[in-house]
């Protein structure tokens, strides 16, 4: 939803950072004050997602995600048996 959001508003699919791009809370308590709370890394982190996973899943769409991983699948499938 965040990727469709910032796409719809004209803004870099690219999480935190210089520029005009999608800003997390930590992004803002460090650089422009005002808040302190750091979310959402404390919270993904409790539901093992790194924040790497958490800037590729902006990055690419989970219908391409999972496309790709199906043709991961059926290549493992293919491929040839050793004796």
């Amino acid at each position: 939803m965040l990727r469709e959001l910032a796409k719809d508003a004209g803004i870099p699919v690219v999480l935190d950072g210089a520029g005009n791009r999608i800003k997390s809370h930590r992004w803002i308590t460090d650089n422009l004050k005002g808040t302190t709370h750091r979310d959402p890394y404390d919270y993904l982190a409790s539901i093992e997602i790194t924040e790497a996973q958490f800037k590729l899943d902006i990055l690419i769409p989970r219908w391409m995600k999972i496309s790709y991983k199906l043709l991961q699948s059926r290549m493992k499938q293919k491929e040839p048996k050793s004796s």
